[in-house]
C-alpha cells in the first residue's frame, strides 16, 4: 500500500483499523490502480468511521462502481460474502457476516418469509423471532436439500446395543466428537434413521445394522393427513416443515405408531423435548400440552380426521 500516500499515513496515524487496511488491500488491482489513486484519500475518509463489516461492505461497493468505470477484459467483480462462526464456552453459537446488496436482499427476504408470530400467545421480542426464523431456514433445508439421503433427509443416528448411550446425560456427534443436549438427541431420535451397531465385549464394532425409520414413510404420511402441519398451538408450520413426534417419547420406549405421533415444526419439536411438556390427545384428535408450572393449551388438527384408526401395513 505504499504507493497510497493517503493509505500509508492512515497506517501510521492508526486512522485506520489493520482490517481495514486489509479491505483496502484488496482494492488494489492493476486495472483499479489509477482511478484509485486519484480517489484514495475520499475513500480513506468515507471509511474512516465504519466497523470492519461496514468497511468489508463499502469496499465491495467501491470495487464494483470501479469496474462499472474501467474499461477491461477481466470478468465482473465477484460479490464478497463472509461468515464467520465461534462456538462459545456454552456451545451457542456466535459469529458475524458481511452480505453484498442482492445478498441482503435475499437474506431479508428469506428471514420475513420464516417469521412467526403467535398472536395474544406470543412472548417473544422481536431479536428472538428472527432468531427463530434462522433456526427454522437452516432445518427446512436440512430436510429438503437435494443432495444425498432419503426422501425426507432424516438424521442418521447410529445407536450401540449398550443401552446406556440413551441414558447417559448426553450423547455425542460422531462428526465433531462434542457432546449433544439430551434434549436435541430426543428430537432426533423422534424422527430419524437407526443403524445398530453390534459390538464384541471389548468395544470392537462387529457389525453395522441396516437402516431402520423410526417412523415409516406411509405412516408419517397418515399423520400428516391428520395434522396438517405443526400442532403446537399458534403455530402455522406446513407439513414440509414438521418432524413426528413420540407423544411417550422413543427413548422411553413409545410405541410408533398413529395415536402416539403428532406433528411438530424443528424449533417446537426443541422446546417439547428441552423442557419436558406433556403432550395428550382429547375429544378427537384435539392435542393438549401441558408445561411443567401446569399451564395448558390445545390445537386442532388442520387435516380431516380420519373416521377409523389407519390400520398398519401387512410386513
Amino acid at each position: 500500500m505504499n504507493r497510497y500516500d493517503a493509505f500509508a499515513e492512515c497506517a501510521v496515524t492508526g486512522a485506520l483499523s489493520s482490517s481495514q487496511l486489509r479491505e483496502l488491500e484488496r482494492c488494489d488491482r492493476r486495472k483499479y490502480r489509477s482511478l484509485l489513486g486519484e480517489l484514495q484519500e475520499d475513500l480513506a475518509a468515507d471509511i474512516a468511521d465504519l466497523d470492519a463489516a461496514q468497511t468489508a461492505l463499502a469496499c465491495d461497493l467501491w470495487r464494483q462502481r470501479a469496474g462499472a468505470l474501467v474499461d477491461d477484459d477481466e470478468p465482473a467483480v465477484e460479490p464478497r460474502r463472509t461468515l464467520n462462526t465461534a462456538v462459545a464456552g456454552d456451545g451457542h453459537l456466535l459469529g458475524r457476516f458481511s452480505l453484498d446488496p442482492a445478498g441482503r436482499l435475499e437474506f431479508e427476504t428469506a428471514i420475513d418469509n420464516a417469521l412467526t408470530w403467535h398472536g395474544k400467545q406470543e412472548t417473544r421480542t422481536a431479536e428472538e423471532r428472527r432468531g427463530d426464523a434462522l433456526f427454522d431456514i437452516m432445518a427446512f433445508f436440512n430436510l429438503n436439500h437435494a443432495g444425498n439421503g432419503t426422501p425426507r433427509h432424516h438424521p442418521h443416528v447410529s445407536m450401540s446395543m449398550d443401552i446406556t448411550t440413551l441414558d447417559a446425560p448426553s450423547a455425542v456427534n460422531d462428526q465433531t466428537g462434542e457432546l449433544i443436549d439430551t434434549g436435541c438427541v430426543g428430537t432426533k431420535l423422534c424422527d430419524c434413521i437407526i443403524h445398530t451397531i453390534l459390538r464384541a465385549p471389548d468395544g470392537t464394532p462387529l457389525s453395522f445394522g441396516r437402516a431402520t425409520y423410526t417412523v415409516p414413510r406411509h405412516l408419517f404420511k397418515q399423520v400428516a393427513a391428520r395434522d396438517g402441519g405443526c400442532r403446537f398451538p399458534g403455530c402455522n408450520r406446513q407439513v414440509k416443515f414438521t418432524e413426528a413426534h413420540h407423544i411417550h417419547w422413543w427413548e422411553h420406549h413409545g410405541l410408533t405408531d398413529y395415536p402416539n405421533l403428532a406433528l411438530l415444526c424443528s424449533r417446537h419439536h426443541h422446546l417439547v423435548h428441552r423442557i419436558d411438556l406433556r403432550l395428550e390427545w382429547i375429544n378427537n384428535w384435539d392435542l393438549k400440552i401441558t408445561w411443567p408450572d401446569g399451564t395448558t393449551r390445545t390445537s386442532q388438527p388442520r387435516g380431516a380426521p380420519p373416521t377409523r384408526r389407519p390400520q398398519p401395513r401387512a410386513a
